[in-house]
């Protein structure tokens, strides 16, 4: 299998459809802080959603990810400062960060990352929505969970939108960004604390590597432009 880089330019919808993919299970964010605190979540959503699927479902799995355009947006709404700025990774880097353990987890599904530049991809699933692409199944952590956590955005454009309650005490990066209402009719909110995730955030699933984070974060450094695509080791 491979990874697919898709830029904002680019029709998404249309691109995956070209090679093949018709349907596809979904996350998306900023990805800024560590390894070990998005991997094992990523992991975790995109498990929950594979088991949950049709036995015969192959869809691809999509992380779609905000663009340093949008991360810039982002920054200044949230008045960061300079060091904030300067810590912050690029849109690749951020991307493979996660992508890179989702391949390794799911050797024999397509592993897509999509960017965007907007603040949120609501544009981009409103698009992907409309192209007739099949919008399987969303998941977010610590989003949509009750009306204090802030809503899901794109709720609409999938057939099930998933809220995991965060496994800690972290708050999503764009937590105070977020417009807070209840989703009660749109979300199912799934606690998969203590059953794939644990407290202390660590994967209660089989990892398909032996030594999954640590051998994913050393791929990282061969990842390629976006746009390009990695075959699986």
């Amino acid at each position: 299998m491979k990874i697919t880089y898709i830029s904002p330019e680019e029709n998404a919808a249309a691109q995956l459809v070209g090679q093949g993919i018709e349907s596809a299970h979904f996350t998306n964010g900023v990805y800024s802080y560590s390894s070990a605190l998005v991997v094992p979540t990523v992991l975790a959503g995109f498990e929950y959603a594979v088991e949950q699927s049709p036995k015969d479902d192959a869809s691809a799995l999509v992380i779609a990810v905000n663009s340093d355009k949008s991360m810039k947006l982002i920054m200044d709404k949230k008045n960061a400062t300079q060091a904030e700025r300067d810590a912050l990774e690029n849109h690749l880097q951020r991307a493979r960060k996660v992508a890179f353990p989702l391949m390794e987890q799911h050797l024999d599904r397509e592993i897509v990352v999509i960017y965007y530049d907007e603040e949120t991809p609501n544009a981009l699933y409103d698009k992907m929505n409309a192209a007739g692409f099949g919008m399987k199944s969303l998941f977010k952590w610590g989003y949509g969970t009750n009306p204090q956590e802030g809503v899901i955005e794109g709720v609409e454009c999938f057939d099930v939108v998933r809220g995991h309650p965060l496994p800690n005490d972290i708050k999503p990066v764009c937590t105070e960004l977020t417009r807070k209402t209840g989703q009660a009719g749109y979300v199912d909110v799934v606690d998969l604390r203590g059953t794939y995730i644990s407290s202390d955030n660590k994967i209660l699933f089989m990892p398909k590597h032996p030594d999954l984070l640590s051998y994913a974060k050393a791929r990282e450094n061969a990842a390629p432009a976006p746009g390009a695509s990695t075959p699986a080791p």
